[in-house]
């Protein structure tokens, strides 16, 4: 089934210079972690196990901000539509999010982590709209999902490696599937059409983590793919930085803030030859737990 899904973002301009904020929070928590080495290294040396775990596990409440628009054509022209205003779709959203940080060794981790956006809709259509070639007329009750599922594993090696602190370079996975539905009474029976694209992702980037007291974690990470080869674009830039305290010596509490941002044109190892423009990012609060 051909089709193009169209998700435009505002004010999306993928570049690292425009990012001062993200660096200066990276070089924050570089500077502090040297500060607070002197002051608590002798914490450390007293049991280093406790600050040196092998598995952090994380799990909690991820408030996501979705702003999006969808384009679905056949070999005619459709109807460009906003998720969030045209079809009342959630905005602002509350979902589950996990994460598992495995130290493979000294220098060497993998994070793991999982989310998804699942949204839905009834509506009553106040202008035609065509969908793979089939148009819902005006007044026609239409049923409308689009699911979000998002996938990603990241590699991380630390060329820096101190005690209590640090950084180095990453190379993730990241695989994200839409999922999108109409249903509604086309010349009085009912239609639905289903459109399924999965965009793959090869994204590197930096990563940095310090304890900043005995007792408190900070992290950041920055991730990036620009790639532009013959019809194929893709332009992707993600970010997460978190604070984490351990009130006991193996679990704790957290929060932290993420961006995701896509553009995608003509997706590759799919028959999709369209673009997508996506983003979601906001704040998580979380439990978390070490080993």
């Amino acid at each position: 089934m051909r089709g193009i899904i169209f998700f435009e973002v505002k004010n999306c301009i993928f570049t690292l210079a425009l990012y001062p904020m993200y660096r200066t929070v990276l070089v924050f928590f570089f500077l502090l972690s040297i500060l607070y080495e002197g002051f608590s290294q002798s914490v450390w040396t007293r049991d280093s196990t406790i600050f040196n775990p092998r598995i952090y596990l994380s799990a909690g409440a991820y408030f996501p901000t979705v702003s999006t628009r969808l384009r679905i054509d056949g070999d005619v022209l459709g109807t460009e539509l906003s998720l969030e205003d045209d079809l009342r779709l959630l905005e602002d959203m509350q979902v589950f999010k996990a994460d598992v940080l495995i130290r493979v060794s000294d220098r060497s981790q993998f994070l793991v982590s999982f989310t998804s956006l699942l949204r839905s809709q009834s509506f009553d259509v106040n202008e035609s709209i065509t969908v793979n070639d089939n148009t819902f007329d005006l007044g026609a009750e239409v049923d409308f999902s689009f699911d979000t599922y998002y996938s990603a594993i990241t590699w991380r090696y630390s060329l820096l490696n101190e005690t209590n602190w640090n950084a180095g370079f990453s190379a993730g996975l990241r695989y994200v599937y839409f999922d999108t539905k109409f249903g509604g009474s086309i010349n009085g029976e009912f239609t639905e059409v289903a459109e399924g694209i999965g965009a793959p992702a090869l994204l590197v980037g930096l990563h940095g983590s310090a304890y900043l007291t005995p007792r408190l974690l900070g992290r950041y990470s920055f991730e990036w793919l620009g790639l532009s080869v013959a019809d194929i674009s893709i332009n992707i830039i993600e970010t997460d930085a978190s604070l984490e305290y351990f009130i006991g010596k193996n679990w704790g509490l957290g929060v932290a803030f993420s961006t995701n941002e896509y553009i995608v044109r003509d997706i590759p190892f799919s028959d999709f030859n369209g673009r997508i423009s996506f983003t979601f990012g906001g704040a998580n609060l979380f439990a978390t737990a070490r080993f």
